[in-house]
């Protein structure tokens, strides 16, 4: 059987030139998808693969861009880090200002998505709307908020001055109001981003279980409580964690609003990062700060996400 199956291959392929071994592997389906993701994986590796792996490597080195030389000095840098003054001082600043974000977004938010969810004139309009404050920048958001709550020319000052709340204009880049205000400037816009999530989750929820639990009497809180709060758990959770990252890593908004001051009441872990890096010229500190703060967004992540889905229990 096979001799026959032999010859009548040679014999198709008789003067036919055969494909060569490279085009056979070509040809194969899963080679193709390969080379199709090539170009994703080697852009992947590029940017976010060996700057990482840079990254760490000069975390445990001394690099002097003077000299132009890199020594090896270990766990060094990480020393340098924390027996500085302003580390401790920074990462509870950092924490401070996450709370602030994901206390004043996740709630808010979820406040727009409850009502956006309701019945009423108009409400495809406002969610339009509500789409414009994620859509703006951070540096542009930066820009706005600096020009509102300016000191000289303000827009709030000039609107409580002009109604005859306030005598003088008011200094509100102070050093007990820099951290809230520029969390306030956070949380515009991942109000806006909450609400959105929020309101694709509460948009799933099937409407016949609202009418099953009506019929069975349950009022307004109660239908909160046992069918929209246990379905929208996950999705507020996700949006809650990606309000503390934005926390975490906030560096656009301080680097406008307040560059870190006054004094260090808003240097927080990103823009001690970006110091060490560009101004002080301690590349091996700030890669050190860089992983520290990494090793923090991780921690919070992971513990966040454990007690949440914990507790996700609304499927079973």
């Amino acid at each position: 059987m096979r001799t026959r199956l032999a010859i009548r291959e040679s014999q198709v392929y008789r003067g036919v030139r055969r494909p060569s071994v490279l085009r056979r592997f070509v040809d194969k389906p899963s080679t193709l998808g390969l080379l199709l993701c090539l170009p994703s994986f080697l852009s992947v590796v590029v940017l976010n693969i060996f700057p990482a792996l840079w990254l760490i490597y000069i975390a445990f080195a001394d690099v002097n861009l003077y000299q132009g030389t890199t020594t090896f000095v270990g766990l060094g840098n990480f020393v340098s880090v924390v027996r500085s003054e302003e580390f401790f001082s920074s990462v509870w600043l950092t924490v401070e200002y996450s709370i602030l974000v994901v206390a004043g977004a996740s709630v808010i938010g979820l406040l727009i998505a409850l009502v956006l969810n309701t019945e009423f004139r108009g409400r495809g309009a406002i969610r339009s709307l509500l789409v414009i404050p994620w859509a703006i920048p951070w540096v542009v958001n930066g820009f706005l908020w600096s020009w509102i709550l300016d000191a000289n020319f303000g827009l709030l000052n000039g609107i409580l001055y002009q109604l005859g709340l306030i005598k003088s204009y008011i200094v509100f880049f102070s050093a007990e109001l820099s951290l809230p205000l520029t969390a306030l400037a956070a949380v515009w816009i991942q109000s806006s981003f909450t609400g959105l999530i929020c309101l694709s989750g509460l948009q799933a929820i099937p409407e016949d279980m609202y009418d099953s639990a009506e019929v069975d009497g349950a009022g307004t809180l109660q239908r909160f409580r046992h069918i929209t709060v246990p379905w929208i758990r996950p999705t507020w959770g996700l949006a809650t964690l990606l309000n503390a990252i934005v926390g975490l890593t906030m560096f656009d908004l301080i680097f406008i609003m307040t560059k870190g001051g006054p004094g260090t009441s808003t240097l927080l872990l990103p823009f001690l990062v970006f110091r060490q890096f560009f101004i002080a010229l301690k590349i091996g500190e700030g890669a050190a700060l860089s992983i520290i703060l990494t090793l923090l967004v991780l921690c919070v992540s992971l513990v966040y996400m454990t007690l949440l889905y914990r507790r996700a229990r609304f499927y079973e």
